[in-house]
């Protein structure tokens, strides 16, 4: 069993998803700790409203550490986890981490640690093999991608591939073989991709250890019990993790006034006269505070 699909960036704004002939579509979110994609939130739910499986993915620049990158993901991605397939977008082009594969690792579990879902990664399949990834692989999938040439196409059921392996992976999840994909509903180019699963595979992908989870305040999951019957340890794991996580801007204990131009912005969700949840964690905090001050969202 096999699925066909589409990944969707700001190139693809407007795009409509209930006309475009797709089993799932894999939507960009946010890429740093400073962009996100402005078409994100119509995609993401024109899809699931057609009824297409979806997948999240996030670009990685490397600019503000991986762990606020990671929050920063989450963050825009909210109560969508569960759902989605997570992806971390790992390639050269403006990524300053790119030559350290254990930033990749660190994005990626620092997502499993807030979540219980291990996203997948994707790299051209020149990079699986030019790093080592095995620490990476032992948990997580792999989206390759690897084209024949650009020559417009349809959806492929056998494209090609060349036959030297796929690195500490022994096949990937996903293959993105043409960046100059042709489908109805949509004039310009798309990526192809071919999901080697069935819809019941992906769900599992999707959700990962848990059945319920809140990205806005992790230690809040349902699945760790009732209080009465944790460890002391455990009350204050929770207790501490609570600490660190805020939900509005009078509660942050220093930038409050750069969050509120970063909300004006839209570069935070929420709105400038209306206190709202933002689940930010001090460690995010921490770095869109500095990079406020070093003038990156001026």
């Amino acid at each position: 069993m096999a699925l066909n699909g589409i990944d969707v960036a700001s190139y693809q704004t407007g795009i409509d998803l209930t006309k475009v002939p797709c089993d799932f579509v894999i939507v960009k979110a946010t890429e740093g700790t400073g962009y996100v994609n402005p078409d994100f939130d119509r995609a993401y739910d024109q899809a699931v409203g057609a009824g297409k499986l979806v997948g999240i993915y996030h670009y990685a620049n490397g600019s503000s550490g991986a762990v606020a990158e990671a929050d920063y993901f989450l963050y825009w991605c909210g109560n969508r986890v569960g759902n989605a397939i997570l992806v971390l977008d790992w390639e050269s082009q403006g990524n300053s981490a790119f030559n350290n594969p254990n930033y990749a690792k660190q994005w990626l579990d620092r997502v499993y640690e807030r979540t219980g879902v291990r996203p997948l990664i994707y790299m051209s399949k020149s990079v699986c093999r030019q790093y080592n990834w095995s620490e990476v692989a032992k948990n997580h999938g792999l989206w390759v991608a690897q084209y024949a040439n650009y020559n417009r196409t349809g959806y492929q059921i056998n494209p090609w591939t060349d036959s030297n392996g796929y690195g500490a992976w022994n096949s990937p999840a996903i293959f993105q073989y043409s960046s100059s994909g042709m489908l109805d509903g949509w004039n310009g180019n798309l990526d192809l991709n071919i999901a080697y699963m069935d819809s019941v595979a992906w769900g599992k992908y999707a959700k990962g250890d848990n059945h319920s989870v809140n990205t806005e305040n992790p230690s809040a999951d349902s699945n760790k019990g009732d209080i009465d019957n944790m460890t002391e340890e455990q009350v204050k794991e929770i207790i501490n993790s609570m600490e660190k996580v805020y939900n509005t801007v009078d509660e942050l204990p220093f930038g409050a006034d750069t969050i509120q131009k970063l909300i004006d912005k839209g570069i935070l969700k929420g709105e400038s006269n209306n206190k709202q949840k933002l689940g930010i964690s001090y460690d995010l905090l921490r770095v869109l505070v500095i990079n406020d001050r070093a003038g990156l969202y001026d």
